[in-house]
């Protein structure tokens, strides 16, 4: 399945649903590192993904700096791009087993 990233401006900020909504047929990798986002904005955004996803897809956001404690488990946040990567490959994988 086709793997997209979206690194974030801050004057995207409020377009974040949007963005998904646009890309929900395709992994997707959300990079916020560059942007002020906090930790209930980026709950209401894995929040929103469930919801929407019906496909099978995966959703991983990237921040470098992140109390990765106070999410869930089930919640993808990793802090680079190259460890999204790798994520979406064993999430694949898994999917490709079931």
């Amino acid at each position: 399945m086709k793997t997209k990233v979206i690194s974030l401006k801050k004057e995207e900020k409020n377009t974040i649903k949007e963005l998904i909504s646009q890309n929900n047929n395709v992994n997707l990798i959300l990079d916020v590192s560059n942007i002020t986002i906090s930790e209930s904005e980026l709950e209401k955004l894995f929040q929103f993904f469930n919801e929407h996803n019906i496909n099978g897809t995966t959703f991983v956001v990237v921040k470098e700096t992140v109390d990765f404690d106070a999410f869930s488990e089930e919640w993808n946040i990793v802090p680079t791009i190259n460890e999204a990567e790798d994520l979406i490959s064993l999430d694949e994988m898994m999917r490709d087993l079931e």
